[in-house]
């Protein structure tokens, strides 16, 4: 793919999700795949609806963590 990782370790274990080697962790909700356990763990607290909401500053949409709450308009930022 045509991703671009800040080192040869990043590419190496990103190089890994292409080529099949590396262990995957699916949300038992939704099924989407993560590559580490721990992120699967905290990917699925966002399926939690009595988890607390974080509204953002500049929208006041809210998100389920924190850092969603700049994450996405920093993604705006970057288009």
């Amino acid at each position: 793919c045509s991703k671009t990782l800040s080192s040869k370790y990043h590419l190496k274990r990103h190089s890994e999700i292409h080529s099949q080697q590396r262990q995957m962790y699916p949300c038992d909700i939704c099924k989407k795949e993560l590559t580490e356990l721990s992120e699967r763990k905290k990917h699925q607290k966002i399926h939690d609806s009595n988890r607390e909401k974080y509204p953002c500053e500049i929208c006041s949409k809210k998100y389920s963590t924190k850092q969603a709450t700049t994450s996405e308009h920093k993604q705006q930022s970057n288009s």
